[in-house]
């Protein structure tokens, strides 16, 4: 498959709502693109419009795609390696970044009467397992509908990003995500159904009604 394409658009995730991208040609469910490069002289040597070629793969097989231009939008590191044709120094530069790794726990309450009753919507504890605790976000779509009622069932998020202390920060994140290489899921638990005792405590919160899950 090669060819000019305008207004096309290669997604390297999977489109759950098409329906949104209307102004724009999608090339596959899921298309991880694998090379850039531009193609051609371009315009300062020609004088014919400069192109980028795409690579990218589709099911089982690699295929390309010729563009006007393309913008490329992902993870700094990644960018050399999908894009050999950067000079040195802009590839030294992105690889300079080490992400902060991410926990997102999710906890299934029962109610949250006991948020209403300490008039809080989130909560910051600085030191602690989790840094952050917040109610989910009160987002109504279609026929579901938040939980507006504190004795309605809702969902906790907690926020987790482990480091090192002490450590320069880019080596704080590399030990973080040493960290959750193999985490024992009783130990999330535990820390979990500790600190919102802890948080919630006097409200007749009972940690141990309680169901989550963790995603790194």
């Amino acid at each position: 498959m090669r060819g000019v394409q305008r207004g096309a658009a290669i997604c390297a995730f999977p489109i759950r709502a098409p329906r949104l991208l209307k102004t724009r040609r999608v090339v596959g469910d899921c298309a991880p693109i694998g090379r850039l490069q531009h193609a051609g002289a371009g315009e300062a040597t020609s004088g014919a419009p400069r192109t980028v070629d795409i690579a990218y793969k589709r099911g089982k097989s690699l295929q390309s795609v010729q563009a006007k231009s393309c913008v490329l939008a992902c993870y700094n590191r990644m960018i050399p390696y999908v894009c050999p044709e950067l000079p040195q120094k802009q590839k030294e530069a992105l690889s300079y970044l080490v992400k902060t790794p991410l926990v997102y726990t999710h906890v299934a309450l029962r109610n949250w009467t006991s948020f209403e009753k300490l008039g809080v919507h989130d909560i910051v504890a600085p030191g602690a397992y989790h840094t952050y605790t917040a109610l989910d976000f009160p987002v109504s779509i279609g026929e579901y509908a938040f939980p507006s009622k504190p004795e309605e069932p809702m969902v906790l998020f907690m926020l987790r990003t482990p480091s090192k202390p002490g450590l320069p920060m880019r080596d704080q994140f590399r030990a973080g995500r040493m960290e959750l290489m193999d985490p024992p899921f009783d130990k999330f638990e535990r820390n979990v159904r500790d600190q919102l005792a802890r948080m919630l405590g006097g409200t007749g919160f009972d940690p141990a009604r309680t169901t989550f899950r963790a995603l790194p």
